[in-house]
């Protein structure tokens, strides 16, 4: 079961550690470090997997912006929908991991994501703005 405050760490320690000199960079830094830690050993950490798909949301967004956002926001509703509703065996694997079981916490982190990523977007994500932390969820 996941867990809030162990995704939200998760989360801090990728962007502190994350390299680059702008904001967009920091954040694929972000996103691809949480994918390999996931890829090598990390296939069953449901925490680690929400990290990583809030971290490829924002990415995602701060790098296309408002029709990124759009874009996202559906993929993440039908993805999650598609496993809340027992399809998950009709998702593709995007790697050695499986698809992980539905889970709203994943969603909402997940829609977090597009949201804190359009906000990089237009503070400049591609330039050396300060990333801010996602908020805490309850």
């Amino acid at each position: 079961m996941s867990d809030h405050n162990k995704v939200h760490q998760i989360i801090l320690e990728r962007l502190k550690a994350a390299k680059g000199a702008f904001a967009i960079d920091r954040l694929f830094s972000a996103w691809s470090d949480t994918r390999n830690l996931r890829e090598n050993g990390g296939c069953s950490d449901e925490n680690l997997a929400i990290a990583e798909h809030y971290l490829y949301a924002r990415y995602y967004v701060a790098d296309n912006g408002f029709t990124g956002w759009a874009y996202m926001q559906a993929l993440i509703t039908g993805y999650e929908g598609i496993k809340m509703f027992g399809g998950k065996g009709l998702l593709p694997e995007t790697g050695k991991c499986k698809v992980t079981p539905f889970d709203p916490k994943a969603a909402l982190w997940a829609l977090d994501g597009t949201d804190d990523g359009l906000s990089d977007y237009r503070k400049g994500s591609k330039s050396a703005v300060e990333l801010k932390p996602p908020k805490l969820r309850s």
